[in-house]
């Protein structure tokens, strides 16, 4: 799961998680999606600690978190559409820029796109077959600098076509649409 922010005085700063980590397990089980480690997290009672492997430019590291009582808008990460009815709320989707640092962290060939950061369990990018990690560099057959674009291509609804590079398996096209 790549982290797209870390929130000031959280516990995930306090244990030196930074942007662009990715998480690859939590107590030794492999996590690939932001609700297992939610989930992982949530298990925990408030004061234990939980050990995070994170890959970071590349190279695995061990990180231990204290789990704390989570602030009023602990979680809440910025969406790239900035208001309702966006992506997140039609298609499960949350997004940022691909970063020349993400980019070589998920191993793929392009500079500019979308980098999903988050898929919605159930929801019809989770049915479209998107993941964490993914990179969206068309919608509709036009391509896409980043997060901005594909929301504002998103943002009334309907089916689209999405280029989707996937680290080590390159380019794949996918439809989405909010109906499924």
């Amino acid at each position: 799961m790549l982290i797209d922010q870390v929130v000031p005085s959280s516990p995930a700063q306090r244990a030196g998680l930074a942007v662009g980590d990715v998480i690859a397990a939590v107590d030794g089980r492999e996590v690939t999606r932001a609700d297992e480690v939610v989930r992982a997290v949530q298990s925990h009672q408030v004061g234990q600690e939980l050990k995070l492997q994170v890959l970071r430019d590349g190279a695995p590291r061990q990180i231990t978190l204290a789990t704390a009582d989570a602030p009023t808008d602990a979680g809440k990460s910025s969406l790239a559409s900035g208001s309702e009815g966006g992506p997140r709320d039609q298609y499960g989707l949350r997004m940022e820029d691909l970063s020349p640092q993400v980019a070589r962290e998920l191993g793929v060939r392009v500079s500019k796109g979308a980098v999903i950061t988050e898929v919605e369990p159930g929801s019809p990018a989770d049915h479209a077959g998107l993941s964490d990690g993914d990179v969206i560099v068309e919608v509709d057959r036009r391509p896409v600098a980043g997060a901005s674009q594909v929301v504002a291509a998103l943002k009334n609804g309907g089916t689209h076509l999405l280029r989707v590079e996937k680290g080590g398996s390159g380019a794949h096209f996918v439809t989405i649409s909010p109906d499924k």
